[in-house]
């Protein structure tokens, strides 16, 4: 069973327009869908708190990728003879712990 479409107006300033329409553009999407796609996506997350929690996933993973690489060139520079190990208590020390 189909359901009745009511239409909604909104009054947009030229900019604003022209960066809805690009961004729908981008998405593949008309102005129109772009539209109500955010608009719903709001109503359904109000907060905005996925977006946040994304966004701190995204730096926790990102943090991880850097350690990895750090910790990774470390080891072959060891391997290399490069590079000094470090007792516990001297890392301590160091890190001013």
């Amino acid at each position: 069973m189909a359901t009745a479409l009511a239409p909604t107006s909104i009054r947009l300033a030229g900019p604003e327009k022209r960066r809805i329409a690009a961004a729908a553009r981008k998405q593949g999407m008309t102005p129109a869908k772009f539209i109500k796609q955010a608009a719903l996506e709001r109503a359904a997350n109000p907060d905005g708190m996925a977006l946040a929690q994304l966004t701190s996933s995204l730096k926790e993973l990102i943090q991880d990728e850097v350690d990895a690489a750090i910790a990774l060139d470390r080891i072959a520079r060891r391997k290399e003879g490069k590079g000094r190990l470090f007792t516990g208590e001297e890392a301590r020390r160091e890190l001013g712990l």
